[in-house]
């Protein structure tokens, strides 16, 4: 699963399956009932048959009452036997149809387990993935990042004058812009880069594999976002904070790094410069 796109999210439980399993051991249940049946009414129709010349011969009213005393016993074992497998197979599908209920009872609390999972790990303006799992992503990156020993950098990001917005334009308009620059922004970044927003106007962009030298590449094709109100096209900055992530370094200390970077860069406006 590519973590940078929250669409992604794993399979469901295979109740079909179980469900098609259950469905063809039914049919098959059936079958074996029915022909344990033909069979058995086959076996007696057969010693019936073979009964028939000793009936005819049969001199003695005794035992001629005895055979078909014998016959109307084999006749009545056979059909409560029947009637025994038939009652059988009623609470076997009974207990097959409240197994199935409960499936569907568990595959639907499965699913909004699901969502609640999702819904805790995703910001609901953006659709991003939020802080929570950025601090749970990060230590797998870092972790990946130095046993292959490549380049992790982490971006520290706060959009200008959201505040000024909302103030001027209203609420509805604050999220229009935050809306706008996530677009604007997932355009300028690789699809293996991680976009998070943190809360408010503050976004964390993590880039696997990138350096120094590639890391202003994206940044500058940041720059230059506007945003359009009413046909009014109203130029948006934002503040930046870089850093590389060091070996050996925690989570904690690089994200606090990066907090350090962004509020030098919103004191001074120094740039897009890495802190190594």
């Amino acid at each position: 699963m590519n973590p940078s796109d929250p669409e992604q999210a794993p399979g469901p439980v295979p109740v079909g399956d179980l469900r098609a399993s259950l469905k063809e051991l039914d049919r098959r249940d059936w079958w074996l009932w029915i022909t344990a049946i033909a069979v058995l009414l086959l076996l007696c129709l057969a010693v019936f048959s073979f009964s028939l010349p000793i009936l005819r011969q049969a001199e003695e009213p005794l035992r001629q009452q005895q055979l078909e005393s014998g016959m109307k016993g084999l006749f009545a074992l056979v059909l409560l036997f029947a009637v025994f497998a038939l009652y059988q197979q009623h609470l076997v599908k009974h207990l097959r149809a409240t197994l199935q209920d409960k499936m569907a009872a568990l595959s639907e609390l499965h699913g909004r387990a699901e969502t609640v999972e999702r819904l805790s790990i995703l910001d609901p303006l953006t659709g991003l993935f939020n802080r929570r799992f950025a601090v749970e992503f990060l230590p797998h990156e870092i972790g990946r990042c130095d046993r292959t020993d490549q380049a992790l950098i982490v971006l520290m990001i706060e959009l200008d004058g959201v505040a000024r917005i909302n103030k001027t334009f209203g609420q509805a308009a604050g999220d229009a812009v935050i809306l706008a620059f996530v677009r604007h922004m997932k355009k300028a970044i690789r699809s293996a880069d991680l976009p998070v927003r943190i809360g408010g106007d503050e976004f964390m962009v993590i880039l696997p594999e990138c350096g120094f030298d590639d890391v202003s590449k994206p940044i500058e094709r940041m720059r230059g976002f506007v945003w359009t109100h009413e046909r009014e096209i109203i130029p948006t900055d934002f503040s930046i904070g870089c850093v590389e992530h060091r070996r050996g370094e925690t989570t904690s200390e690089l994200l606090e790094r990066a907090d350090a970077a962004l509020y030098e860069n919103k004191r001074y406006k120094q740039g897009s410069r890495c802190h190594p």
